[in-house]
Formats: C-alpha cells, sequence, structure tokens
C-alpha cells in the first residue's frame, strides 16, 4: 500500500466504480483502445514484452493512490508480419489481489522469461493460429530501473499487506458495496488462506460464510483451479504452487464432500441470491445469475471429475421436485453423471416422468437426462410412452425432446412398434399439425415409417 494509501477499498469512489475485470479490443487495429477507468490511477511499473517480434505487448501495475488496490493492465497489439495474418488489438484491466500484485513484483524482478502474464490477445491470436503462445521475455532496456522500481514496491505492498487483509476481511463481515468489490474480498482472502495452506481458516471464512454468494465464489475458486476448469485466462495469473496444492485437495475425497455439502445447501436452499456479472465490459451489461444454478455447475464440474456425487442422488432429487427453476441445471448435472458407467442414476427416473407432465421450460432438458440416465442403461421406458407422447402437444422445446428421445428409443431399444401403437391410440399420425412438425417425422422415420 502507498504511503498515502490509508481509505478501505470499500469507501473508494474510484475502485468502487471499477468492475473486477474489464475487456475491451479494436478488431479493426485503427485507433486507440479507450479506458477510462485508469483515469487517476498510478503507474507503479510499467514493462515491454519482447517475446514476439511482431507484437507490441506492454504490461502495466497500477495502484490506486486512495486505497492502495492493485490493477495489472495489458495491452496488445498484433499487425501480422504478412498481409493475411491474424491481426489483434486488445487490452485488459483486472482488478489485482495483494499476493497475485507481490508475485508480478517478485518475478519482475528476479527471472524475466515468462514473468509476465500472457495477455488476452495473446492467446487470443495462438488460439486462431492453432498454437501455443510464446514465452514471454521482460525487455531488457530498463530493465536495471525496473528491477530497482520493483523491489521498492513489493517492500511497499509487503508492509500494508497485513493490513489490506484486515479490512478485506471486515468487508467481508460487514457487506460489500457491490458485487465486484465483494468478488476482490474473497479473493484476497482465498489467496491468502491457500498461501498458508490454511484450509480449516478457509472453510470457516469462506466456504461457511453467512452469504450464498461468498460461499459459492470460493467453491468456484477451489473446484475451478483444482481441476483446471477455470478459463485460461484466470490461470495464466494462478501461480503453479496454488495449483498443486488445490488439486490435491479436491482429490481427497473428504475435502469433495465438504464441497458437495456446501453447493448442495446453496442449490437446495430457499433464499436466492444472485452474483451480477457483466462478462467484463464495465458497468453497463449486468446479468443477474441464481446462485444456485453456479452451485449446480460446479457440482457437474466435480461430477465430472469422477467425484462420487451419485451417493447424493437423493438432494437432486429433492431438488427437481421442489424448484422448477433450477430443473435444467440438475438436469445437465444427471446427464453429466450418467456419462460414467459406474453411476446407477434409475432411482430418479420416476421423478423424471413425472416432470414430463407438469408445467416448466425444461422438457428437452429432462428428455435427454431420461435418455442418458434411463434408456441408455436399459431402463425400461415402455409405461412412460405415453408421457413422451403427449410432449408434442406441447411447444417447440418439448416436441425436440420427445423426438430425440422416441427416436432413441425406436433405433436403439426396437421400441418403434410400441411407439407407433401409442400414436395411432392418440391418433396423431392422422393429425396435420403432427404430421408438419419435423421431429415427429424424424420419429416416424426411426420407426420404419416412410414420409
Amino acid at each position: 500500500m502507498t504511503p498515502a494509501a490509508s481509505r478501505s477499498v470499500a469507501d473508494c469512489a474510484r475502485c468502487c466504480a471499477i468492475p473486477q475485470q474489464v475487456d475491451r479490443d479494436d478488431p479493426q487495429i485503427r485507433e486507440e483502445i479507450a479506458f477510462p477507468e485508469l483515469d487517476g490511477l498510478v503507474t507503479v511499473v510499467e514493462a515491454r514484452d519482447e517475446g514476439s517480434s511482431s507484437a507490441d505487448s506492454t504490461t502495466r501495475l497500477l495502484q490506486c493512490p486512495d486505497c492502495g488496490t492493485c490493477y495489472l493492465f495489458t495491452h496488445y497489439r498484433e499487425e501480422g508480419e504478412r498481409w493475411d495474418d491474424p491481426k489483434c488489438h486488445q487490452a485488459s484491466l483486472r482488478r489485482y489481489t495483494p499476493l497475485a500484485a507481490i508475485g508480478f513484483l517478485e518475478r519482475l524482478a528476479g527471472d524475466p522469461r515468462d514473468a509476465l502474464p500472457r495477455p488476452l490477445g495473446q492467446m487470443v491470436k495462438a488460439f486462431v493460429e492453432g498454437s501455443g503462445p510464446p514465452a514471454t521475455r521482460v525487455a531488457q532496456a530498463g530493465r536495471d530501473a525496473l528491477v530497482a522500481k520493483a523491489t521498492r514496491a513489493v517492500a511497499g505492498l509487503r508492509a500494508g499487506y497485513d493490513a489490506v487483509l484486515d479490512d478485506l476481511s471486515r468487508v467481508l463481515r460487514m457487506g460489500a458495496p457491490n458485487g465486484h468489490i465483494q468478488r476482490y474480498a474473497v479473493e484476497a482472502r482465498f489467496d491468502e488462506s491457500v498461501r498458508r495452506q490454511d484450509w480449516e481458516g478457509l472453510r470457516r471464512e469462506l466456504l461457511g460464510h453467512g452469504d450464498p454468494v461468498v460461499r459459492v465464489t470460493a467453491a468456484g475458486l477451489v473446484i475451478g483451479i483444482g481441476t483446471g476448469d477455470a478459463p485460461v485466462t484466470d490461470l495464466v495469473h494462478v501461480g503453479a504452487g496454488v495449483r498443486e496444492f488445490l488439486a490435491a485437495q479436491v482429490r481427497k475425497a473428504s475435502r469433495r464432500g465438504e464441497l458437495f455439502d456446501v453447493l448442495l445447501e446453496v442449490a437446495g436452499g430457499e433464499r436466492r441470491a444472485f452474483l451480477r456479472f457483466d462478462h467484463g465490459y464495465g458497468t453497463s451489461r449486468y446479468v443477474e445469475w441464481d446462485v444456485r444454478d453456479i452451485a449446480l455447475y460446479y457440482l457437474r464440474v466435480l461430477g465430472g471429475k469422477g467425484a462420487a456425487l451419485a451417493a447424493r442422488l437423493g438432494d437432486l432429487e429433492d431438488i427437481l421436485r421442489r424448484e422448477p427453476l433450477l430443473i435444467r441445471s440438475v438436469c445437465e448435472v444427471l446427464r453429466t453423471l450418467a456419462g460414467q458407467p459406474k453411476n446407477d442414476l434409475t432411482p430418479v427416473v420416476p421423478t423424471l416422468i413425472v416432470l414430463l407432465r407438469k408445467r416448466h421450460r425444461a422438457y428437452e432438458e429432462v428428455a435427454k437426462a431420461l435418455e442418458e440416465v434411463a434408456a441408455r442403461r436399459g431402463y425400461d421406458l415402455v409405461p412412460a410412452l405415453p408421457v413422451v407422447a403427449g410432449l408434442f402437444t406441447k411447444g417447440p422445446d418439448a416436441r425436440k425432446g420427445a423426438g430425440w428421445l422416441l427416436k432413441y428409443l425406436a433405433e436403439e431399444r426396437g421400441l418403434g412398434p410400441a411407439i407407433l401403437a401409442e400414436f395411432d391410440r392418440r391418433g396423431m399420425r392422422e393429425k396435420p399439425r403432427f404430421v408438419s412438425d419435423p421431429y415427429f417425422q424424424m420419429v416416424l422415420k426411426a420407426c420404419g415409417v416412410a414420409s
């Protein structure tokens, strides 16, 4: 923290107006990218990357003069060596935790190779070209002065580190002014717990927090980093030691059980809370995400990595019965679990069949779950054919889900005659609204009926 920086980030008007991360680009590479969020921030160090001969890449560590909060700004401009080379012009700003800022400065003062996080624009270009991004390399010009600045800045950040962490702990207890500052406080306290390899502290302060947004954010950091599911744009800012520690935690059955408890408690809770996310565009495109959906997403990630989530099938089934808004997300979890042969999910099949009779907006997802959870496991779905056929009387998503499920049952399970018998019992093959439906025609073809 700078000597003048004594204000809490929660009371800093400048930082409260800056999103946690902002990404902007100029596809035409014709003008500079406007970044008003930089106004008033002080440059601590600036380094140019010489890792690419055809690109101009600059990284700056910035600091708020009022509260000392740090930001990493990267600007990447690639016009290519040939006229047909992919071009890229991109700039990013992300709020850096105190520990991330200290680590960045220490790398700058040490080995210049790969000291700079790869800018988003460089990774986009590598993806387009189908290659790996080149190693970063700090320019030699002015390197001695850069090392001296980085060394002094590290000392300043270390001197104020405990005070900043205490303040962010207070922010989490008392409430943050907005979601961006809350996320920053969670990440900073999370970093400190991981640095000390203090899982108990992490569980007590973050995973056990009273706010479901804090709980899900912390669980998401553990799972995203520990499994590698987090976006690569986030992982490039995470040290190898952090990834190894969290990967080891996620592999432990006891830790996975704790994460299951947190995520299922949030997903099945009566309280609805929303994570406000703006996709990195600034403050004008906010989208509210129900944290219960986010909790179910992370359950799906764990389930996809082989975690024994099938043992908690009763909790998932209870959510299916109680909350129509979460049917789609729970079905996605079930489909992920069904992809592992060892998981027996047939106890939930009756509930899925019941859901096909109720009014909601996730008929297609329920039908897909029935196919993967039941039909592909040899479960007898003949008694459910009247319910599935009845989906053709509902909306387009319901017809689509019914079409693909019945097609599978006809082609792979030999139920074509039973399906046709059900259609005829309802008189569906005589009614134009069914005959003209492409999904209905798809089922008839699968049953061996020429169009």
